[in-house]
Parts: C-alpha cells; sequence; structure tokens
C-alpha cells in the first residue's frame, strides 16, 4: 500500500543528480503494484526499498554515460511501443481488469499517472539497454569457457523443459478501407448515441477495447506528454462535461468526455475502438499465406520467404526463427496447431492477433537435464550471459568509483 505523504529530502547523490525520497517512494509503489507485493509489511518495504534504491543509483550512473554517448538515442515509438508492452505485461499478471484498477486505486494512481510514470522509466530504461548493448555487443565465450560454467553450474541449472524449436512468417492481414470505414461509422454512431443520452460510461463498459472499460472508461488524471499527440489534444480542447467527435491514433477510434479540468491538467474517459481485421480481411491473408506454405512444400528456402515476406522485424532477417519455445508458453492457437506433430512438420496457417503465421516444427524435445554436448548452443548463451553480467558489474563499479555517490538511506 502507498504511504502518506513523505517530506521530500535527499536519499542519495549521483554525479550532478540527486534522488528524492518521493522518487524513491514512487518506484517502490509502482514495483509493489507490479509484483503484487504487500508494502504493510515493514521488512518487506525496508528491503524494497533498499534494493530499489542501490538499482536507482545504477541507472543514475549508466544514464549519466547515456547522456555523454551522442550515438545512443530512443525515439518516442520505440517508447510508446514499450510502455504499451510493458502495462500490457503489468496488467496480465491479475486475476481480472477490475483487480488490476482496484489495486492501482489502492495505491492512489489512475491509468494516465500510470503511464505518465512508467513513460519516463520505460526511456531511461531503453536508454540503459542501448548503452549496455554497445558495450557488450562484442562479447563472446569460447568453448572452454562454456566447459567452466557447465562445471561450476551444472547441480543449480534448472530442468530443460518440454520445448519446441520454431521457424515462422508472419504474414500480414492488411485491413481494408471498408474494414476501417465501418469501424468509424461504429464510433460515429456511438457518440450520436451519447448525444441522444445515452451513458458514455455503458458504452465504454460495453464496446471499449481498453483497460479502463471496467471503469467505465475513467482514465484518471493526466498532464501534457502522457497521452500520444492526437488524443492528448483532442482532450485538452474539449470544455468540461465536453464529448470529442472521432480522434483516430496509433491504437484505434477513441471518443473522449472531459470531466474536470485543473490548470494544466484533464480528467477524463474515453472509449477505445480498435482497428482489427474483419473476417474477410483475415480469409484473403490466410488464402496468400496458404501458398506460400505450398511453395515451401515444394521445396523454396524457409529463411529466403520469411525475409521476403514477414513482417516480424524481430525475426525476419534472422530467416524467421524463433528459438526454443516451451510448450507450456506457447499461445493456445499455437499448442492447438502444434499438438504432437513431429519435427519436420510444416503446419497449417494459425490465425493470430498480429497477423497469420506459417509455423515450421524445427526441433523438439521432452523435459530433461542440460547436456553440455546436446545444449551447447544454449549453454553457450547462458555462459555468455553470466560474462556480461559480471562485465556489467564491474563496469558499474568503475562508475561508481569515478563520481561522487552519497547514499543516505
Amino acid at each position: 500500500m502507498a504511504s502518506a505523504d513523505v517530506v521530500d529530502r535527499i536519499v542519495a547523490v549521483v554525479g550532478p543528480h540527486i534522488i528524492l525520497e518521493s522518487e524513491l517512494e514512487s518506484q517502490l509503489v509502482l514495483s509493489a503494484t507490479q509484483q503484487q507485493v504487500d508494502l504493510s509489511v515493514p521488512e518487506t518495504r525496508d528491503r524494497m526499498r533498499r534494493e530499489l534504491l542501490e538499482q536507482m543509483v545504477s541507472d543514475r550512473l549508466m544514464l549519466i554515460q547515456a547522456e555523454r554517448d551522442t550515438s545512443i538515442k530512443v525515439s518516442d515509438a520505440e517508447v510508446e511501443r514499450e510502455l504499451e508492452s510493458h502495462l500490457a505485461r503489468i496488467q496480465s499478471q491479475f486475476s481480472s481488469p477490475d483487480d488490476f484498477y482496484k489495486q492501482l486505486a489502492a495505491e492512489g494512481l489512475s491509468l494516465a499517472e500510470l503511464r505518465r510514470r512508467y513513460r519516463r522509466e520505460v526511456k531511461n530504461q531503453l536508454l540503459k539497454q542501448k548503452l549496455i548493448q554497445s558495450r557488450v555487443r562484442d562479447v563472446e565465450v569460447s568453448a572452454p569457457e562454456v566447459d567452466a560454467f557447465f562445471a561450476q553450474y551444472r547441480d543449480s541449472l534448472p530442468q530443460q523443459v518440454a520445448a519446441v524449436h520454431l521457424w515462422s512468417i508472419l504474414y500480414p492481414v492488411n485491413v481494408s478501407e471498408h474494414t476501417v470505414d465501418s469501424m468509424k461509422a461504429f464510433a460515429e454512431s456511438l457518440r450520436d448515441s451519447i448525444g441522444a443520452g445515452a451513458s458514455f460510461e455503458e458504452l465504454a463498459r460495453r464496446y471499449s477495447a481498453d483497460g479502463s472499460a471496467a471503469s467505465g472508461g475513467d482514465l484518471g488524471w493526466f498532464g501534457k506528454g502522457a497521452m500520444v499527440p492526437e488524443f492528448e489534444r483532442a482532450a485538452f480542447g474539449l470544455a468540461q462535461g465536453e464529448v470529442s467527435g472521432v480522434v483516430r491514433t496509433q491504437f484505434g477510434f477513441h471518443l473522449i468526455k472531459s470531466l474536470e479540468r485543473d490548470g494544466s491538467r484533464v480528467h477524463a474517459e474515453h472509449i477505445l475502438l480498435r482497428i482489427r481485421y474483419s473476417p474477410e480481411d483475415l480469409e484473403l491473408a490466410q488464402a496468400q499465406a496458404r501458398e506460400i506454405r505450398n511453395r515451401l512444400e515444394a521445396g523454396e528456402d524457409f529463411g529466403a520467404l520469411a525475409k521476403q515476406y514477414s513482417v516480424d522485424s524481430s525475426t525476419a532477417s534472422s530467416g524467421g526463427d524463433l528459438g526454443w519455445v516451451p510448450l507450456s508458453a506457447l499461445p493456445e492457437n499455437f499448442a492447438v496447431a502444434i499438438g504432437t506433430h513431429p519435427a519436420g512438420t510444416l503446419l497449417d496457417p494459425v490465425a493470430a492477433d498480429e497477423g497469420v503465421h506459417i509455423l515450421k516444427i524445427v526441433e523438439r524435445r521432452d523435459d530433461r537435464p542440460y547436456d553440455l554436448e546436446l545444449d551447447r548452443k544454449d549453454l553457450t548463451e547462458m555462459a555468455r550471459r553470466e560474462k556480461t553480467g559480471r562485465l556489467v558489474e564491474a563496469w558499474v563499479s568503475e562508475l561508481r568509483r569515478n563520481y561522487y555517490v552519497d547514499i543516505r538511506l
């Protein structure tokens, strides 16, 4: 639970920067919300505060370095994508949207406030990740180092879980103009219903695709910079009680209702209609994906077609290689399609929210202990991560020696 208002004081000095008690408390609340930790237990609160402050000091040191490195940049689009993924991961840890919003209310937070706080954290994390990657991208481990790693950690390594090695071509489902026009027309019909006296909140609960639907679309209070520009311009342009026209953003079509204004802040509700492909759009994409599958069956190279057709930017350049995926971590639609098919099987196209997957089962494995020869590739990556961790830890220690650091907790 969130504590009462704190009297701000400096809890750490990191080079030219300071970390305030209020920043630490804010991070503590966010971490507790994310991990569903009860902060009413004094021992838990004290332990988390100490650990968080140490991490904040290390992060601040790395951010100082990132700011000095002009080659490291993070775009607004990168921040927005990662922010959405981050919030989705947090919400998925709760049994229902209602539980998520109840926890936010218990911590004195609104969704807009959570977004505002996390946006800064997400940007800082992306900067830190890019800085670390720039320093460790060339780290390699030799075969003897892998052998030594396995010998040292063999007894503490987890079991190799049952998994499949997959290749994937993610074929896009293009949303037709007709589908977009139909969704916009539906949004306009909701706007007309509200104008005729329908409850904005009830329509949000019934139709909104946003997590705030459970609370009638209530986003709480937010200031400038908390929302994407198109949404922000519309929200700040409304009079109290006014409902916007249809607003399009990267997330879909919105209707926004202004509840209150307080200087540079707005308390608003919204209804989000995501632009999703229609059954006809999907049917066309599946037919095109089946044509690609037929070409693979005829002997064309999977990697070459993945580079040509896949819209998954994280795997297309590597020929669609998804690597090993634990069976327990497979999306339900993947798990059903894969079933007990053996290695080498080229599956029928699998529809998903992001598109249509053309999947090939490259290998399968059952639960078993790690084996030095069978799992050398995985063990090499583990050894590389362990070595990278040690190098980053040594680098942060060096930064602590080079900058003034004073922890006052």
